[in-house]
């Protein structure tokens, strides 16, 4: 459930027992603390339509009916160590009604690929690994290096399509929030 406190932990009446002396109410809040965790690391996506769900277009107003993703998870790290690289992926949901392939074949002008921009440089490019049609999922991996990065590092993810030049601006963007940078 999306409330951000468990029902069971509050509840004035607890009526479900179990017959093998399990306590319920406790492990009910045990698991919506450990689901929260897991929501607070991006790992947990938001049901299509939430208000708190992470649809590109919220930050950035390009999306529209043609060309609209929906980040679902994404494992990129809240820290990171200087002398580290990083492994990230995201898992990102073609819910436009133009499917994106993962070539430029010739006259589809329908290629897409994520751009990753730390601290508003664009560093990296990652090709979609496989046509994805509307409705359908797809994910990128990508890693990141906080070379000569202070103590935070402001990291971006835009999708950008051939249809629309893959211009940055009106791309979409899919994550945007900071890195800490620890020595």
């Amino acid at each position: 459930h999306p409330a951000a406190q468990p029902i069971c932990s509050t509840c004035p009446s607890v009526t479900c027992k179990c017959p093998y002396g399990i306590d319920i109410p406790r492990s009910l809040v045990k698991i919506h603390e450990q689901m929260t965790v897991l929501k607070a690391k991006g790992h947990v996506c938001q049901p299509e339509g939430h208000p708190n769900g992470q649809t590109s277009g919220q930050q950035n107003n390009q999306s529209n009916e043609e060309f609209s993703a929906r980040l679902v998870l994404h494992d990129i790290p809240q820290t990171l160590r200087a002398t580290e690289s990083a492994i990230c992926r995201i898992y990102v949901e073609n819910i436009g009604s133009r499917g994106w392939f993962a070539d430029d074949r010739k006259f589809a002008n329908a290629a897409v690929k994520l751009v990753t921009l730390m601290d508003g440089a664009a560093v990296a490019e990652t090709a979609l690994r496989a046509d994805t049609n509307c409705r359908e999922r797809t994910h990128f991996v990508f890693s990141i290096q906080p070379v000569g990065h202070a103590c935070t590092l402001a990291l971006r993810l835009v999708l950008v399509a051939e249809h629309l030049n893959f211009s940055l601006e009106s791309g979409l963007v899919l994550y945007d929030d900071d890195i800490r940078i620890t020595p």
